[in-house]
C-alpha cells in the first residue's frame, strides 16, 4: 500500500451506467491510487507515456506506459499504482536509465497560460525540486481552474535564423520554470490559489531560498 504521506492520484468518474464505467484518472509527480480491487474487467488507455510503480500481494514491480497503447486486465486485480517521478528536461545525468518524455507533454485546452520560473540556492537544488514534485504541483492541482502543470528546465539553445547557426544566450535567465494551464486569470488570486500555495514544506524550507523570480501570464491568440 502506498505511504500516507504519497499526494492522491484524482479520479474523475466520466460515464457510470449498467453497461460501463469510465474513469479519468489524473497522476501528479509521486501520486498514488490507494490500495484498491477491480470489480470489473478494466482497459486502460494511457494519455501520455510515462512509469507506473505497482504494489500488490505479489509484491512490487513497475510498469511503463505508452500514449495511446490500450492494455486490458481482468476483474479482480488488487493493487495500488503511483507515479513515478517525472525526470526534468536536462536531468540527464540524474536518470541512468532515461525513457521517453510523456507526449503530449502538457495539450493546451484553455486560453491562458500562467509562467512561473526561478533560481534556487544550489544547496537546496535538492529539495527544491522534491518539494515542488511532490507537494507544490499536487497542491496546485487541487485548484479548481487549475487544468495542467508542467516543469521545465533551461538548457543550451543553438537554431538557425537568418541563415546562419546561431547559439543563443539570455542572460540571467532563470534556470526552473513551470507552466500552468488555467481557466481564467481569477483562478490567481482565488482563496484556493493562495492557500495552496502555502502549504507543505514550499513556503517554510524552500520559497526563502529561491531568487530572481518571474511571473507571466500568457493569453492564447485566436480560436
Amino acid at each position: 500500500m502506498s505511504k500516507s504521506a504519497d499526494p492522491r492520484a484524482v479520479p474523475t468518474v466520466q460515464v457510470d451506467n449498467e453497461m460501463v464505467r469510465v474513469t479519468e484518472w489524473r497522476f501528479a509527480p509521486g501520486a498514488a491510487t490507494g490500495h484498491h480491487r477491480h470489480e470489473y474487467p478494466y482497459v486502460v488507455v494511457p494519455l501520455t507515456t510515462g512509469r507506473l510503480a505497482l504494489t500488490s500481494a505479489a509484491g512490487a514491480a513497475t510498469g511503463d506506459l505508452v500514449a495511446g497503447q490500450a492494455y486490458y486486465r481482468p476483474a479482480g486485480a488488487e493493487h495500488d499504482v503511483r507515479n513515478l517521478r517525472v525526470r526534468l528536461r536536462g536531468d540527464r545525468d540524474q536518470d541512468p536509465n532515461p525513457r521517453p518524455r510523456r507526449s503530449p507533454l502538457m495539450p493546451i485546452k484553455s486560453r491562458y497560460v500562467f509562467s512561473a520560473s526561478m533560481d534556487v540556492e544550489p544547496a537546496k537544488e535538492a529539495l527544491f525540486n522534491e518539494v515542488y514534485d511532490t507537494e507544490h504541483v499536487p497542491n496546485l492541482l487541487k485548484v479548481p481552474g487549475v487544468i495542467a502543470v508542467a516543469r521545465f528546465k533551461t538548457e543550451e539553445l543553438t537554431l538557425s535564423i537568418g541563415g546562419e547557426r546561431k547559439r543563443i544566450v539570455i542572460e540571467n535567465e532563470p534556470r526552473y520554470g513551470a507552466l500552468y494551464e488555467i481557466e481564467s486569470p481569477e483562478v490567481l488570486v482565488s482563496d484556493a490559489w493562495a492557500r495552496a500555495v502555502e502549504e507543505g514544506r514550499w513556503p517554510g524550507q524552500v520559497r526563502q531560498y529561491t531568487k530572481n523570480r518571474r511571473h507571466v501570464l500568457y493569453g492564447r491568440l485566436g480560436g
